[in-house]
């Protein structure tokens, strides 16, 4: 039998996620003239329920206290109250794009989109990113600017108002933390909110240095303080999106333990052209070329153990599979792929 036939008959390649896992595996029947072994079957890669009521919560408080410090800064004539409100603004807008990144990723997919509209979360989750390491850019700027000539602000007002804001913000992280790690677009969503927190918190002990002391260089100095925290966390949260959309293994698989794993398995000759990579939060792909050591008629049964253990041990739910032919000494012209 030449190479060209065995790649016919015998070659498998397999697609699967969890659904497929718990019903087994099972033989395809073969299709025209070609025997090849594709599972298309794809199981729900991300669970947004919890994510999206906790978001549409943190949204509602949010404006809220938006118009509030809005309103409040104003009255107080406070530009620290009049910027925390503009960054209030900027989470109303990043939560909104989360819920509609949340409702594109439920759209099924197309022969145009064959993986749906999962990276709608990223790219939601970048300009979230982006957005915030851009406030607090402008916020490091101002503080800077008002280091020489810290302005005089209402001080009671303004503890009244961004104790208040504490408090919403404390029931927003509350209602988003459960939920943070669920994907990229939570985390970023739970981020803004914890940025209005440490905002509400320096803000509040501004005002009460500026209340007893009369030492309006807190507010600036606070400022400073808060915005390269947050630039810390804008750019984890950056980097992780930019890794997502370079296709860059997730940083919680180890590549090389997934192909020493494979290669050890029952039956596995070589594993080469091994692929890793991540099409959104928590939804994994891979595809590789695994030598078999020898014919085998249960290849199917070896397929289906490759599966499992990339599945129980790795977590890895989307996997695209080739089974090949061991090599034979009268086939000198083929090489061993790495």
């Amino acid at each position: 039998m030449s190479y060209l036939e065995f790649q016919t008959e015998h070659d498998c390649c397999a697609r699967t996620s969890c659904d497929d896992l718990e019903a087994g595996c099972v033989t395809p029947q073969p299709a025209n003239d070609h025997d090849h072994d594709h599972d298309h079957a794809h199981g729900s890669h991300h669970h947004h329920g919890g994510s999206t009521r906790a978001m549409i919560v943190a949204l509602v408080l949010t404006m809220t206290l938006m118009i509030v410090e809005f309103v409040g800064s104003f009255i107080t004539g406070s530009l620290a109250l009049l910027a925390d409100a503009g960054h209030m603004l900027t989470d109303v807008a990043a939560l909104a794009l989360s819920l509609g990144a949340v409702w594109l990723t439920r759209r099924p997919a197309n022969a145009q989109r064959t993986f749906g509209f999962h990276r709608a979360e990223i790219l939601a989750a970048l300009l979230n990113g982006l957005s915030l390491a851009g406030l607090s850019l402008y916020v490091i700027y101002e503080a800077i600017a008002r280091l020489s000539a810290p302005p005089e602000v209402a001080s009671g007002l303004l503890l009244v108002i961004a104790s208040a804001g504490l408090l919403t913000n404390l029931v927003a992280a509350a209602v988003l933390v459960r939920s943070r790690n669920e994907n990229l677009n939570a985390r970023s969503a739970y981020l803004h909110v914890v940025g209005d927190a440490l905002g509400s918190v320096g803000a509040i002990v501004a005002a009460g240095l500026m209340y007893l002391f009369g030492w309006y260089l807190a507010d600036p100095l606070v400022s400073l303080g808060i915005s390269l925290l947050l630039i810390w966390s804008a750019w984890r949260l950056v980097k992780d999106t930019v890794d997502v959309l370079l296709e860059a293994a997730p940083a919680s698989i180890d590549v090389v333990a997934v192909q020493q794993a494979l290669q050890t398995s029952r039956g596995v000759e070589n594993v080469h052209d091994l692929h890793v990579w991540s099409v959104a939060s928590n939804f994994v792909a891979l595809s590789g070329h695994v030598r078999l050591k020898e014919m085998a008629s249960d290849h199917q049964r070896i397929l289906g153990e490759l599966r499992h253990l990339l599945h129980s041990r790795f977590g890895i739910e989307h996997v695209t599979l080739q089974l090949e032919q061991p090599i034979r000494p009268e086939e000198p012209w083929r090489t061993e792929e790495r």
